[in-house]
């Protein structure tokens, strides 16, 4: 059954039987269609590995026969999927590689995928690429530019030659494609503007208009899979930092059924409570939020925080020490976030602190001025607007 539901390896079966059976004008019609059904079956890198395996089998098919001049140009072609293939995954592992090392500090005791790399001239097979026509090099190239974002993350040019490269091309990507790419391009948005000093007006717009094209072509589940639960959190979150509350409850609204059961109990209190908190509603947002308990470190992270201005909001002092030093140790010990995080907390830590400071002891010039610049440097929209509603209202 699973094997009928899939086409692509349904045709590699009935055309290897056909060929063993000798039914060869039956083999040749279905040869025919099993191309033209992969061609239209929308591109992801493993498209490249079944194109070159059909291929493969038919030259096998031709080669039984003596039919040796039905063989070359399919040869050609064979080779040229197989290469797209390998250096597709080939790139897709080495983001890979780079991003665990990041996340989790992890590195293996040999890299053999590296080294390949660094033995191939890699410029110079680029370039035989892009000045010959092979059909659906752009696909391929899509992945070389991802990995060329990757290793020069400061050069802003790779994300938008991925963007426009996507949007000529999206149509022809299946859906496992156009989700991967998406995402990429959002990681890499979310990044930037976590990472930068300044407010990047330029990504952010990006990221929102990308999780729009994710919402509307449906790429956050993949066969039929439940909505991944840290991609909902991000556009909820992103929906109200840069549109607004009723935009966010609306997105939550529409498409919490679409989450893993298991975690959409979570999800929900700690949107609304994250949702009542923007809307000056603190002891209805304390409520919620001081029931949840979840292991899940994107949403840990958020509950903390949240709590956070929450005990400043309602002169809970007695909370805030103990809260603030289980805050620090948890972000310093784990291993399960990137430095970029690390440090974003770290910073909202000791602008809290600060924060602190000036309402204990009174208004202290100095601590002032530190935290007004610091405040101008936090790249999270939702955290310099609290701030510095704070810093407002101290002043007064």
């Amino acid at each position: 059954m699973n094997l009928e539901e899939s086409k692509i390896f349904y045709n590699k079966h009935l055309l290897e039987e056909l060929d063993r059976r000798n039914l060869e004008n039956i083999y040749r019609r279905k040869y025919k269609e099993a191309f033209e059904y992969l061609e239209h079956s929308g591109f992801h890198y493993q498209i490249f590995l079944y194109l070159h395996e059909l291929k493969w089998q038919n030259v096998s098919f031709h080669l039984s026969r003596g039919e040796q001049l039905n063989m070359p140009s399919e040869i050609f072609s064979r080779s040229e999927q197989i290469i797209f293939y390998f250096l597709s995954d080939l790139f897709i592992t080495l983001n890979d590689i780079d991003a665990n090392k990041m996340n989790f500090n992890y590195e293996h005791w040999n890299n053999l995928p590296q080294k390949f790399l660094d033995c191939l001239d890699v410029k110079s097979l680029i370039k035989y690429i892009e000045q010959n026509d092979f059909k659906n090099k752009e696909i391929f190239m899509l992945y070389y530019y991802s990995f060329l974002m990757n290793q020069h993350f400061d050069d802003e040019k790779y994300f938008y030659k991925i963007r426009s490269l996507l949007e000529k091309n999206f149509d022809k990507l299946n859906k496992q494609g156009k989700m991967n790419f998406v995402i990429l391009l959002i990681n890499y948005c979310n990044f930037k503007i976590k990472s930068s000093k300044k407010v990047n007006d330029e990504m952010i717009k990006a990221s929102i208009e990308l999780y729009d094209i994710l919402i509307k072509h449906e790429l956050y589940s993949n066969n039929n899979s439940y909505f991944r639960t840290d991609i909902f959190l991000n556009i909820f979150i992103t929906y109200l930092k840069y549109r607004d509350t009723n935009e966010a409850s609306s997105f939550l609204k529409r498409n919490i059924k679409a989450i893993n059961p298991s975690h959409s109990d979570n999800i929900i209190s700690l949107c609304t409570a994250m949702t009542l908190f923007e809307e000056g509603k603190f002891k209805d947002s304390l409520s919620i939020a001081s029931q949840l308990n979840w292991n899940f470190i994107i949403f840990k992270l958020n509950l903390r925080k949240l709590l956070m201005k929450l005990n400043f909001e309602l002169n809970d002092f007695d909370e805030i020490k103990d809260a603030l030093n289980n805050y620090r140790h948890f972000v310093v010990e784990s291993g399960s976030i990137s430095e970029v995080i690390r440090n974003n907390n770290l910073e909202f830590i000791k602008n809290y602190n600060d924060l602190l400071k000036i309402k204990n002891n009174g208004k202290d010039e100095y601590t002032l001025k530190v935290l007004n610049e610091n405040i101008k440097k936090m790249n999270d929209i939702l955290d310099r607007k609290w701030f510095t509603e704070k810093i407002r209202m101290l002043k007064k």
